[in-house]
């Protein structure tokens, strides 16, 4: 539970979704009336490889909007939480508690 109170007390506060040198992100809600996408299978028509792998080593999938690439996992999280997600998440959390 301290994890889940960790995120949801990082996602009220103010955060870079992105980092200097990146372009800003689209208004997420543009980017959903102009994206086709299915939320169940979390994937993004048009979305393809950007070449890196996950720690599980799946595929890291991407889609164009405008001019701003954009990771398909964070799309379907900004999506499930109505906003970007910060750009530099991973770092900063506690470490999971077993249960």
């Amino acid at each position: 539970m301290k994890d889940a109170d960790y995120v949801k007390a990082v996602l009220q506060d103010d955060y870079a979704t992105e980092r200097d040198n990146e372009l800003p992100y689209p208004d997420l809600d543009e980017v959903i009336t102009s994206v086709e996408f299915n939320y169940l299978s979390g994937t993004v028509k048009g979305e393809v490889p950007n070449g890196e792998k996950s720690r599980d080593g799946y595929d890291y999938l991407w889609f164009k909007c405008g001019k701003k690439s954009i990771l398909s996992h964070r799309f379907i999280v900004a999506v499930t939480i109505g906003k970007w997600p910060p750009r530099d998440f991973h770092g900063r959390s506690p470490k999971p508690q077993s249960i």
